[in-house]
């Protein structure tokens, strides 16, 4: 080949590159052919259980993405993480009734096992002088640890040995029934319900708990009716997502949301819709058979410099779970919004510096130069002390 014949006569040189470069141009890989296939297949929704989890990873969308802007405004991104973790042990109690997956049994289970970590969590932090993070992390390690006790001892029994409880860790979203369905519609639609009513309230409290707390707002009632939707929809999530990426589904859109907007509605409808897309593009993904991600991890690995070699050795068995894939996802577009994001992103944060650095300053323009600390010492101000826009926190909203 043409490419082939440059890279003899430039060995490691800028030739090299090109056989890397015209892959792109060479007929499709197998496996990309395989992709597109499956992802039509998909996008078709022949299948139940496909439409099944495509409506359960919209709904968990919304209802998490709108619950988790208000978790990172409260600054209780942990809370996410240690409800998801204590939900195990309820989930391994529920199965213990029963010794079967039965819905009620384990809803139930963990609701009650969320609702006590939330509680735990309140006594610690009301009777003690840790801070809250503290606090959290002492109920995560408590409840999770009881939990992966309990789970040993139901796969040591030949009754649990086959419960299909290991999904719960990394999620399985093709496994979510109708019933299932129904369950989180019901929760979702409480959430939303929760959240268009009792906005102002929730608003108020959350930028401002003593201010709420001087406009006669029952805060202490607010708390905890955030801490039960957290509950929840904490629960309602871990057959999609699982028990260990829990909080990622909470924190990650709310947060790609703050990045985009400083007023807190439109914040809402980002989270939410970041979230369930995020939600649909994972569930497709994971939906790809193991020829396809491997022949994708071998395409990346040919590119690494380093890595060409390895590309052979790997490969995948079965497909990843929808928790790890979803994460990703989310995790993607929130890296997108950190470096776009029209205003507190780091592109548009490097080119106001730039731009401050090298405008001119229209007392040069007119022929006066003023030094920065005299001007400072005009207005009043130290030499030390500046007054930014950007340096104030992005809580304008109303």
């Amino acid at each position: 080949m043409l490419t082939d014949e440059f890279a003899r006569r430039d060995p490691g040189g800028v030739a090299s590159l090109l056989p890397r470069v015209l892959a792109w141009a060479e007929p499709p890989a197998d496996w990309t052919v395989q992709a597109g296939a499956e992802l039509a297949r998909f996008a078709s929704l022949q299948d139940g259980s496909v439409r099944t989890a495509l409506a359960a990873m919209l709904l968990l969308g919304v209802g998490c993405g709108l619950l988790g802007c208000f978790l990172v405004l409260r600054r209780l991104s942990l809370l996410g993480d240690s409800l998801g973790h204590a939900v195990l042990p309820g989930i391994a109690v529920g199965f213990l009734v029963t010794w079967s997956k039965h819905p009620g049994w384990l809803f139930a289970g963990a609701v009650s096992a969320a609702l006590l970590a939330g509680a735990g969590v309140v006594l610690v932090q009301r009777h003690t002088r840790l801070k809250p993070d503290v606090a959290m992390g002492l109920v995560l390690s408590a409840f999770f640890g009881l939990g992966l006790m309990l789970l040993s001892r139901i796969q040591a029994d030949p009754r649990g040995g086959q419960g299909g409880l290991s999904q719960f860790f990394y999620g399985q979203a093709a496994a979510i029934s109708a019933t299932d369905l129904a369950l989180i519609a019901l929760v979702t639609a409480v959430i939303v319900a929760c959240v268009v009513l009792g906005y102002r309230q929730l608003m108020v409290s959350s930028f401002d708990e003593a201010f709420a707390a001087a406009l006669g707002l029952p805060t202490r009632r607010i708390h905890f009716l955030l801490l039960l939707l957290t509950a929840l929809a904490i629960v309602i999530s871990i057959q999609a997502v699982g028990v260990v990426l829990l909080s990622a589904l909470l924190i990650t859109p709310a947060a790609t949301a703050l990045l985009l907007t400083d007023r807190l509605p439109r914040a809402l409808c980002i989270s939410a819709t970041c979230a369930a897309v995020g939600g649909v593009l994972g569930l497709a993904f994971s939906s790809l058979s193991a020829a396809v991600w491997t022949g994708a991890l071998r395409a990346v690995c040919q590119w690494l410099p380093g890595l060409g070699g390895a590309s052979q050795t790997l490969g995948l068995k079965t497909s990843p779970p929808t928790g790890p894939v979803v994460v990703l996802v989310l995790s993607g577009l929130f890296g997108v919004a950190f470096f776009l994001s029209p205003r507190h992103g780091v592109v548009a944060s490097w080119g106001r510096r730039a731009w401050r650095r090298w405008r001119p300053s229209s007392r040069e323009e007119a022929g006066g130069h003023v030094s920065g600390a005299a001007a400072g010492d005009v207005a009043g101000l130290g030499p030390n002390q500046e007054v930014s826009r950007e340096r104030e926190a992005p809580g304008g909203m109303p």
